[in-house]
């Protein structure tokens, strides 16, 4: 039994795997794209990269998560309007990357 378990797995190995590459194709030059639709753009030295921690719509209140306060629920005019001064926060601030946690 040991030998046929030994042979059949010696046959797959031999005839399921490729003989290894000792040849390489030809080096083709790289060709340099250049789109037709080229815009000028300004750039700037420096890039605003800002994150922010939504925490659940919940703003800054005493959180009970957070272990610095005893709320667990928010009212929905409460939460609504938490998102509405994080996206006027995000909006005025006009970062060039925008990372979220906590959505």
């Amino acid at each position: 039994m040991k030998y046929k378990i030994t042979i059949i797995l010696s046959l797959v190995l031999l005839f399921s795997c490729s003989s290894f590459v000792k040849i390489f194709e030809d080096v083709e030059e790289a060709m340099y794209f250049q789109s037709s639709n080229i815009i000028d753009s300004e750039f700037y030295d420096s890039l605003k990269v800002m994150t922010w921690n939504i925490r659940f719509g919940g703003g800054r209140i005493p959180y009970v998560g957070d272990s610095c306060g005893d709320r667990s629920l928010m009212t929905e005019e409460e939460t609504i309007g938490f998102l509405d001064k994080i996206v006027s926060y995000i909006k005025t601030s006009q970062p060039d990357i925008l990372l979220f946690q906590e959505i």
